[in-house]
């Protein structure tokens, strides 16, 4: 009788042992899991902060390229018109040959429809760039275009009369200004990504 009990006894733990190892085996699992899944979320927010970050670069570097272009105008004593004329561009901060880099006119829509006269490139010097047919550049998946637009004030001078004009200013308008609009855009994980920095440069000659 007592035999019977300590067998009994012992298949009764070895069952609560077996179910005991089923549990923990689950608990690991599931625990195991939710740390993959955290770390793919992780991953994930580290390269959208990334791509964030070199979009936002890449359109403050096409805000300062149009302040150079602002300058030199000024420095040239060239009508801020002829030098900054309203339009959509591309640009880029370096030329191989030692020139000067000057816009050159894009669709309105080449960020949106991703075309491949905005999209950005890198060189073999890490120098950011559009594509040239002479130089081996490597594809990023970023686009950039800058918008320029008219800022005019009536002839009488009233800077709270200013406007925006996508052509000449109107009438007896007078321009004082230009509005730079830089769009960078990007594709990631199958959704469209925007960057957009906008600033006023004025001609201090016109007020």
């Amino acid at each position: 009788m007592k035999i019977q009990n300590i067998k009994c006894t012992i298949q009764r733990r070895h069952g609560q042992s077996l179910l005991e190892l089923i549990v923990a085996v689950g608990i690991i699992s599931i625990a195991l899991v939710a740390l993959l899944s955290l770390s793919v979320v992780t991953v994930s927010g580290l390269t959208a902060s990334r791509e964030s970050f070199l979009a936002y670069n890449y359109a403050r570097e096409g805000v300062e390229l149009v302040q150079d272009y602002r300058d030199s105008a000024f420095l040239s004593r060239t009508p801020l018109d002829t030098a900054l004329p309203v339009g959509t561009y591309r640009v880029d901060a370096f030329d191989f040959d030692g020139g000067i880099t000057s816009p050159a006119s894009v669709s309105a829509t080449c960020v949106s429809s991703y075309a491949d006269e905005c999209r950005l490139y890198i060189s073999s010097q890490s120098r950011i760039m559009h594509a040239r047919s002479d130089r081996v550049l490597t594809a990023t998946p970023f686009y950039r275009m800058i918008t320029l637009l008219n800022l005019c004030i009536p002839a009488s001078g009233a800077i709270t009369a200013l406007s925006e004009r996508s052509v000449g200013c109107p009438g007896t308008q007078v321009l004082v200004g230009k509005k730079a609009v830089i769009t960078v855009t990007w594709k990631s994980k199958g959704s469209n990504r925007k960057v957009v920095l906008v600033k006023e440069f004025y001609d201090w000659r016109s007020l």
